[in-house]
Order: C-alpha cells, then sequence, then structure tokens
C-alpha cells in the first residue's frame, strides 16, 4: 500500500539514526532518537511538499519516488555507519549491527521495569489505550468541524493543483492558518487515494507525546517511576484521547513543542550544535503546525535565552542564531505566501483580529484566567454546570468583572460552562478536571516540599508553563472552545507532574495517580461523541458516509440530495459559492462545510470531479482573476447561501446561471442549493 511509504521512511530514518547515535558519547536513549528521527522526518516532509509544489509535481508518481530514494538513502547511510561490511555472508555484520544497536537501547527500559510489575502494568494500560484509539482512528473517518471546514478541504484543493500554492477561496482559513499537520495529512491522502490514514497524524502525535514527556521528566530529574507517571498522564488526558483519532491539530503542535523544549533541555546540559538545530526545527514545525505555538514557546524561549546569557555570555548567539534560522527557514515559504496576498506573514488582519483581546488591562487577564480554568470543569449534568457557572459569574460579579465582555470573549459567544448533551466527550470542548486538580497539586507541592523548592530547573519549567497560561489568557479572547487550544499546555504540564510525583515520600498515595487516571479515561475513549466505539452510533456499525455527518447529521440529506442531482446532470466541473453572514456577522465560510462533497463526489482528489470556489468575496478575490482561475467555467454550482439572501440567479466569470434544485431550510438558516447554466450559457 504506497499510503505507508511516508512511515517505512520513518522506520528507515530511525535506523540510520540508531547507528549514529552508537557513535556518540554519551549515546543517546531510545526516546532521544525516536524524536531526532521524527524531527528529520517532519523536516524532510516540509521540504518535499514544497519542493514539489514549486514545479507543480505534487503527484502520486513523484511524492512516492522521492520517499523511496530517501528511504534507501537512509538505509545506504545506515549501512555506511556500521562499518561499511561487504555483501554476502561479511554482510549479516550489518543486520547483527543494527541488532545490537535496537537491543542496546531498548535493553536499559527492560531492565528498568523488571523491577516494578506496577510500572510494567501501567506502560502495559497505556498500550492498550493507544490500541484503542488507533482501531477508532483507522475506522472512523476524520468528521471534526474544522476539519470539514478547512482542514481537509485545503488538502484535496493542493492535490488536485499539485501544488500547495493558495487558491481563490471563501472559506479564508484553508489558505493562512499553519499548513503543517496538513501537510502530513496531504502526503498519506496522495499515497493511499483516500483519507482513511489522514486521522494517523494525530494518533503518531499523541504516541509522540507520551514518549517526549517521559523524556522531559527524566531532564527534570524525575526516576524511572516519575517518568512512567509522565507518560501516563500524557496519554489520559481527555482532550487529547478525543483528538488522537481525530485531524485536528492541537496534539502535532503539542508534540512539535515538547521536541523542542526536550532539545532545550539537552543543549543546556552539554552545548551542541546539534541539540540547537534540533530545537530550531522542533520550533519551525511548532510554529509551522499551529499559532498558539508562538504563546507557548515564548516563556520557555525567554528561560533558555536567560540561562543562555549567564552560562554562554557572547557566545549565546550561536545557539539563537541556529534556532531562529530553523523556524525562519521552515515558515519561509508560507510566510510569503501570506505575506504576497494578504500584506502580512500571519495572515488577513480581518481573520486574525477575531482571536487578540480587545483588552489587556490586569481585569482583562483575570477574566480570562478565570473563564479558562472553568473550561476544564464541566460534568454531564446540566444542573451541576448551571450551579458552577452561576458561582462563577457571581465571583466576578464581585470583581467588577463583566463575563460577557464583548472585548475578552469571541464575537457571539457568552461565558458557558459546557458538558452537557454529551459535549463532555467531544473534541471541541471538553474539559480535563483530574488534570487540573493534580496540576494545582503539583504546584502547591512545588512550594511546600523542601526538596522540590531546591531543583531549579523543577521550578524554572513551572514557571515557564505558568508564564504561558498567563500569556495565552492576555493575549487570546476567550472561546467556549478554547479547552481545545490549551490542550499543548496541559502536555507540557505532565513531565512536571510525573517528576513531582515521584518525589512524594508517600509512594502507595503517588501509585494510586495514574492509575486512577487509567481507569477514569475510558468514557472519553469508548463514548466519544464525534466518534464512540460502541452504542447505538458505534464506529463498527455506523455506514461510513454516515459517520462524516456525525456532527452536523441534519446538513447529510441536503448534501446527498445535491450530490445526487450533479451525478445525474453529468457535471465533472463544479464551483463552490459561498455567500453571506449570520446573525452574529461571521462570513458563511467560517462555517461551510465542503469537505463532504469531495468525499461524496471525488474521495481521491484525483478523479474525474474539479472543484473551484466562484464568486469569491474574500481577499483571495484577485487569485480568482489569474489562470487558471480565471479559466474556470463550472457546468454547475453548489451554493451556500442564509435563506435572508435567496435568489434564483448567479454570476461566474461572466457567465448566469440559474437555481436548479434547491434544499429545505437547514436550521431555519442556510439553504443548500445548485444552479445550472442559463440558457445560451
Amino acid at each position: 500500500m504506497p499510503g505507508v511509504l511516508p512511515l517505512i521512511c520513518f522506520c528507515c530514518l530511525g535506523l540510520a539514526c540508531a547507528q549514529t547515535a552508537r557513535k556518540q558519547k554519551p549515546t543517546p536513549s531510545w526516546r532521544r532518537i525516536l524524536l531526532t528521527t521524527s524531527i528529520i522526518w517532519g523536516v524532510l516532509l516540509t521540504a518535499i511538499t514544497e519542493i514539489l509544489s514549486f514545479f507543480n509535481a505534487l503527484t502520486f508518481g513523484w511524492d512516492a519516488i522521492l520517499w523511496v530514494l530517501i528511504s534507501i538513502t537512509a538505509l545506504a547511510f545506515a549501512w555506511w555507519q556500521s562499518g561499511r561490511p561487504l555483501l554476502g555472508l561479511r554482510g549479516l555484520r550489518f543486520v547483527f549491527a543494527l541488532r545490537r544497536a535496537f537491543l542496546g537501547l531498548v535493553l536499559p527500559i527492560k531492565q528498568a521495569l523488571s523491577a516494578s510489575r506496577y510500572l510494567s502494568g501501567l506502560l502495559g494500560g497505556v498500550v492498550l489505550l493507544v490500541a484503542m484509539l488507533g482501531l477508532v482512528a483507522w475506522v472512523a473517518p476524520p468528521n471534526t468541524w474544522d476539519s470539514m471546514t478547512y482542514h481537509l478541504p485545503r488538502v484535496m484543493h493542493w492535490i488536485q493543483d499539485q501544488s500547495v500554492a493558495f487558491f481563490p477561496t471563501n472559506i479564508i482559513r484553508q489558505l493562512h492558518q499553519p499548513p503543517w499537520a496538513e501537510y502530513a495529512i496531504l502526503h498519506f491522502q496522495l499515497l493511499s487515494g483516500g483519507d482513511s490514514l489522514d486521522n494517523s497524524v494525530a494518533w503518531f502525535s499523541l504516541i509522540g507525546c507520551i514518549v517526549a514527556a517521559s523524556l522531559i521528566a527524566q531532564q527534570l530529574g524525575a526516576d524511572w517511576r516519575g517518568q512512567v507517571f509522565a507518560a501516563v498522564i500524557a496519554a489520559t488526558i481527555p482532550m487529547g484521547i478525543l483528538q488522537a483519532s481525530s485531524t485536528q491539530n492541537d496534539l502535532v503542535v503539542a508534540f512539535w513543542l515538547l521536541c523542542a523544549i526536550s532539545s532545550l533541555f539537552a543543549y543546556q546540559i552539554q552545548p551542541n550544535w546539534r541539540d540547537a538545530a534540533a530545537a530550531g526545527a522542533s520550533l519551525g514545525l511548532a510554529i509551522l503546525t499551529k499559532g498558539t505555538a508562538y504563546v507557548f514557546a515564548l516563556p520557555f524561549l525567554l528561560w533558555f535565552g536567560i540561562w543562555g546569557l549567564r552560562a554562554l555570555r557572547w557566545q549565546v548567539w550561536k545557539p539563537v542564531l541556529l534556532i531562529s534560522l530553523g523556524v525562519l527557514l521552515l515558515n519561509a515559504a508560507f510566510y510569503a505566501r501570506n505575506l504576497s496576498l494578504f500584506g502580512s506573514p500571519l495572515g488577513p488582519s480581518d481573520a486574525t483580529d477575531l482571536y487578540a483581546n480587545g483588552s489587556f488591562s490586569p481585569k482583562a487577564l483575570l477574566s480570562n484566567v478565570i473563564r479558562n480554568l472553568s473550561l476544564q470543569i464541566g460534568t454531564p449534568s446540566q444542573s451541576i454546570n448551571a450551579s458552577l457557572e452561576h458561582g462563577i459569574r457571581k465571583l466576578l460579579a464581585l470583581l467588577t468583572i463583566n463575563p460577557d465582555n464583548a472585548l475578552t470573549t469571541w464575537h457571539g459567544t457568552v461565558f458557558e460552562i459546557n458538558g452537557a448533551n454529551g459535549t463532555w466527550a467531544h473534541e471541541a470542548v471538553a474539559g480535563n478536571a483530574l488534570l487540573l486538580v493534580l496540576v494545582v497539586g503539583v504546584i502547591a507541592l512545588c512550594f511546600l516540599m523542601r526538596s522540590l523548592r531546591t531543583q531549579r530547573w523543577l521550578l524554572a519549567y513551572l514557571l515557564a508553563l505558568v508564564g504561558a497560561f498567563l500569556l495565552f489568557s492576555w493575549y487570546l479572547k476567550w472561546q467556549p472552545w478554547g479547552s481545545r487550544l490549551l490542550l499543548p499546555l496541559c502536555l507540557l504540564a505532565t513531565p512536571l507532574c510525573g517528576a513531582v510525583l515521584s518525589a512524594i515520600p508517600q509512594k502507595t498515595l503517588a501509585n494510586a495517580v495514574p492509575a486512577l487516571l487509567l481507569l477514569a479515561v475510558l468514557p472519553w475513549v469508548l463514548f466519544n461523541q464525534s466518534r464512540p466505539l460502541v452504542g447505538s452510533q458505534s464506529i463498527l456499525t455506523t455506514p461510513r458516509i454516515d459517520q462524516y455527518f456525525n456532527n452536523r447529521p441534519n446538513i447529510e440529506a441536503p448534501y446527498l440530495g445535491a450530490v445526487q442531482f450533479i451525478q445525474a446532470k453529468g457535471c465533472s466541473e463544479i464551483g463552490i459559492a459561498i455567500s453571506g453572514q449570520d446573525g452574529w456577522g461571521y462570513p458563511i465560510g467560517l462555517d461551510a462545510w465542503e469537505y463532504p462533497l469531495w468525499v461524496l463526489l471525488n474521495p481521491s482528489g484525483q478523479g474525474s470531479v474539479h472543484f473551484e470556489h466562484v464568486t469569491i468575496t474574500t481577499s483571495s478575490a484577485p487569485l480568482a482573476q489569474t489562470p487558471p482561475f480565471s479559466n474556470f467555467h463550472p457546468c454547475a454550482i453548489i451554493a451556500f447561501r442564509f435563506t435572508s439572501e435567496q435568489g434564483t440567479t448567479l454570476s461566474s466569470n461572466g457567465g448566469t446561471y440559474e437555481q436548479a434544485w434547491s434544499s429545505a431550510p437547514i436550521d431555519d438558516t442556510f439553504t443548500v442549493n445548485v444552479f445550472l447554466p442559463g440558457p445560451g450559457e
């Protein structure tokens, strides 16, 4: 199956890194080798994507060839590192060398775990948990709201255009949002011809986060217990559990941030150019994945800068330069595209300004801190949530703070605590109450226990975490789905939790915590609202097409009706028209589900059906006037229009189209319509 070529390449790179590691003193651990391999793979994936796009050669053939060539090169490098044995019987030296390298990395783990059945049991629970999530990720199709709107549609446009260059669209997030997670999905989709591997990007990222969290716990001074504890805590965050089988990008950015922080730690222990380059590359990949990376990484970079000035003095420019180059080189092409179209490397100001607070006063910060913490405490009970919300509103009122202040609250929303009606298990708003309690307890212990107060790195890491949370609350408006955005910070907190738990004298109490977390997280594994493993809507029994619409079942019939109408007409050039604003003043493109159209009409993006956006009203409109988009004349247009803005005709590229089919109003707000060329067209 060609879709696994990137994974085969990853394994080949891992062998090369393992052979190289054998010659280093001290020899890096298997976890460090895994992170290094991931960083190299991520950089290569970015390079392949941008290079092929530059030549409009992002095709199955060229993509497969490059992955195969890199795999062969990695194997050749591993062979050369093993001493370049001759072919024939002496070639077995290479195989034995790889075996020794593998055993040398795994044996310390085996020896450590053999001393404790309890730790082995915990890790066994983590493996079982991850395996169950892997089953969900493989069986269930992508169906996350943002994935239907812009994550996956942009991938399909890239495959169709054979390039990641910008294209005209009324869903502007398809252009300006950082794209690395979608780059990874792109290669799986392009090589496999479908979306069966799309969810694996987040799933593999969860595995990477578990490994990286345990490594950072070690760097913070934790023993094997603490490292295993960190791994268990990282694996049992409800929001992470829910996202691990989706195409959301929060787990991906969390993994790259953990790689960056671990590399910064490694550099502080033994300064060298490799760790500085790894920190720069992983930080660049994090920023190329999601904008929250800027916020969460800044306090850790400030910590590294202060350390560098004290330890390296004027020589600090060397790692700073390597880190900066890594970030800029990996993001250069994406920054350039944004700058060319929007005048800013971060995207159009009218879109990015939606996220930033309108007030940066101390009260605004305090309001967001309290409300962001409240995102973690939602329960399945509506009455309990209402009581919690009432109490927080009273607290804010005592502080003379308006919890619904438009300057600090996402436009069109009000402060609320989610969790009822199944949303406690939804990947957009689920909370992490047990983790919040654990983190609060860990912070208290850091100041109460004398043995912890003397550990400078532990306290510095804690301060960086708190600083990242305060920066998040200071800069970004409160959002009902803010718990999802905070997932990377939750994962960054897990190494600290593991290190502190292992330092508690009451070992029985400390041992109970990870075991409790493993048991408590099962409902999120089994009853994911978007992709349930059990129940009447189980992914094992529900038709795949129906699962795409799990989060919006009321639009399935209109979409199927529009698609069947177009298929009956034998149309292969299809325009997508999205216009109008909702009652909150948002463009409908913010919420329009485009990806199901690709699934129903052109699932691989390589068939005979061609999609383009028409009647562009966003800042990408100038692109519609340039070839090949200016030459696009659809034989049918699927239009998403609000009921207040209906009409029987539509114009596109000088042609007039008349309404030929329309759905009933959806949620009494908008309809799905099909327009065909008018007489004489």
